[in-house]
C-alpha cells in the first residue's frame, strides 16, 4: 500500500522545483483513537518519505503531537497576514479588494471573527456586510470573548461521548479533573449518573481522549 501510493507522489519528486505536500486534516480524531494509531501513522509517513524524499507533511489540529520517536515542528496559527485575509473574503464574496482589506483590518485578521463575517455575506450577500460595518456595535459583539465562545461551542459538539459532553461543559471550570471529583463534585450539576467509581473512571478515560479539550500529561 505505501509504495503504491508513493509511486503517486514519485512524479512530482522528480523535477527539481516540484515539492508535493500532503496535507492531514482534523488530526485530532487520530489523537482520539490512542497513541498506538498515531505512532502508527507516523510509522507510515517516515516510510512515505524514504519513496518520495521532497515530500512535507503538514498536520492540522487542535492539539500538539507529541512522540518519542519523532520530532515535529509546531506552528500556531492566531492571526492571518493581510493577504490571506483579503483572498479569503474575496472568495466569499467581497469583490473589492479595498473592501476587503477594510473588513479584514475591522475583524483584526482572526480566522473565526472573518469566518463569522463570510457568514454574513453568505446569507446576506455583501450588503448585509455593509449594514454590520456601519452597525460598530455588532463589531464589538464578534470580539475576543465571543470568538472563544463559538470556538469552545464547537469543539464541544465534536465531543465523542454525550456523558463527557455534559461533563465537559460546565465541569472544565476546575483546572483538574479525577475520577473522584467526576463522582463527588460534578456529577450533579452535569446532570450525569455517576453510580460508582467503574463508571466514574470510564468516563475519566473517555474525557482523557478529548485532545482538543483536555491536558493528561
Amino acid at each position: 500500500m505505501i509504495v503504491e501510493f508513493g509511486s503517486l507522489l514519485t512524479p512530482y519528486d522528480i523535477g527539481q522545483n516540484q515539492t508535493p505536500m500532503l496535507v492531514l486534516d482534523t488530526f485530532e480524531e487520530v489523537q482520539y483513537r490512542s497513541r498506538v494509531f498515531v505512532k502508527a501513522l507516523f510509522d507510515f509517513l517516515e516510510e512515505l518519505q524514504h519513496i518520495a524524499p521532497r515530500l512535507r507533511t503538514v498536520i492540522l489540529g487542535r492539539a500538539p503531537v507529541r512522540l518519542e520517536d519523532y520530532q515535529t515542528y509546531e506552528l500556531e496559527l492566531s492571526r492571518w497576514d493581510p493577504e490571506i485575509a483579503r483572498n479569503f473574503l474575496q472568495a466569499h464574496g467581497v469583490t473589492e479588494p479595498a473592501q476587503a482589506d477594510r473588513i479584514a483590518r475591522q475583524f483584526k485578521y482572526i480566522p473565526l471573527s472573518l469566518k463569522l463575517a463570510a457568514d454574513v455575506i453568505r446569507a446576506e450577500g455583501v450588503q448585509g456586510l455593509s449594514d454590520i460595518e456601519t452597525r460598530r456595535y455588532w463589531v464589538r459583539e464578534v470580539e475576543d470573548n465571543l470568538i472563544q465562545g463559538q470556538l469552545y461551542s464547537r469543539i464541544l459538539n465534536r465531543i465523542h461521548d454525550p456523558e463527557v459532553q455534559k461533563l465537559a461543559n460546565p465541569g472544565l471550570v476546575l483546572r483538574r479533573v479525577t475520577p473522584e471529583l467526576i463522582q463527588h463534585v460534578l456529577a450533579g450539576p452535569c446532570n450525569v449518573r455517576v453510580p460508582n467509581a467503574e463508571t466514574a473512571q470510564h468516563l475519566f478515560l473517555e474525557l482523557s481522549r478529548e485532545v482538543s479539550l483536555v491536558d493528561n500529561t
